[in-house]
């Protein structure tokens, strides 16, 4: 939000519960629950559209909870394309939030934007939810997937999660640890996405993805050196494996890199796990 300010961008957000965030960050605040159907005059005079909206992963996967990850992307993202084909004049572009699920398992493959969809539950989703944004084309408007990794963010995610037990001492890595990790400083994410949002070159998928991918155990090591802790357990891949958010989560491999990006100029600011690391962890 900070950066599109800056930018002299004027965002507005959509949200179920517009009246908590109206005095918060000074931008305007429209209601819309995506699991309903939006109003095309509600998006009508805006210049872009960036959907972001998702049902997180992490939790144990009941069959509710899977339902309720598939409905939230992919019924939420059909109902705002609904509206951007019926309202006139229309958003010129439509980010739309993607994974890197998407690939499922690609072992040591190298993993770009022309790489083949993997298989599994949420590969499956990701094709659901980009072949609904791909919807919008047919009227015209300019639409990126962005396959998104592991954005790094001392605030939230994966690396908020792994900061008590790595300052404990009981950091791990998981299964045997040869799986590739790819990541996104949240600065680069950020980055990335702006880029994609005034470049019309770029259409289609695209990997928010840092350039040089890491085996879960070197990323395992690495945060354990920033931190000035030990990390020598390890998490059995049985135990792992008897839960699918684990098989298709953590133990997947995917050595996926940026090439879209680097191949329309962008310029990383932190292409390296440790510096990223020690750059995040000095903000927080």
């Amino acid at each position: 939000m900070r950066r599109l300010r800056e930018r002299g961008d004027v965002p507005i957000v959509f949200t179920r519960s517009p009246a908590k965030g109206a005095n918060t960050l000074g931008v305007e605040f429209r209601p819309w629950d995506a699991m309903q159907p939006l109003s095309p005059d509600r998006i009508k005079d805006l210049d872009a559209v960036i959907h972001l909206v998702g049902e997180s992963v992490l939790g144990l996967w009941t069959r509710k909870k899977k339902q309720r990850i598939h409905d939230v992307r992919v019924l939420g993202t059909r109902h705002l394309v609904d509206a951007l084909l019926q309202c006139s004049p229309r958003p010129k572009a439509l980010l739309s939030s993607s994974a890197s699920g998407y690939y499922g398992d690609g072992g040591d493959t190298v993993l770009t934007e022309s790489s083949p969809r993997g298989s599994g539950f949420l590969a499956q989703l990701c094709s659901a939810w980009e072949n609904e944004a791909a919807r919008a084309t047919r009227a015209g408007v300019r639409v990126v997937c962005l396959r998104t990794t592991l954005p790094l963010d001392p605030g939230g995610g994966i690396l908020r999660g792994l900061l008590i037990p790595f300052h404990l001492g009981l950091g791990a890595s998981l299964g045997n640890g040869q799986q590739w990790m790819p990541w996104i400083h949240i600065d680069d994410w950020i980055g990335l996405a702006l880029h994609a949002l005034d470049d019309n070159r770029v259409e289609g998928p695209i990997n928010l993805a840092a350039p040089q991918p890491v085996r879960n155990s070197e990323f395992t090591r690495t945060l354990a050196r920033v931190l000035r802790r030990p990390a020598f357990l390890r998490v059995p891949a049985f135990v792992l494996n008897r839960f699918p958010q684990g098989r298709e989560g953590v133990l997947v491999s995917q050595r996926i890199v940026p090439a879209k990006a680097e191949s329309l100029g962008f310029r990383f600011r932190h292409p390296n796990l440790e510096e990223a690391l020690q750059d995040l962890l000095r903000r927080d």
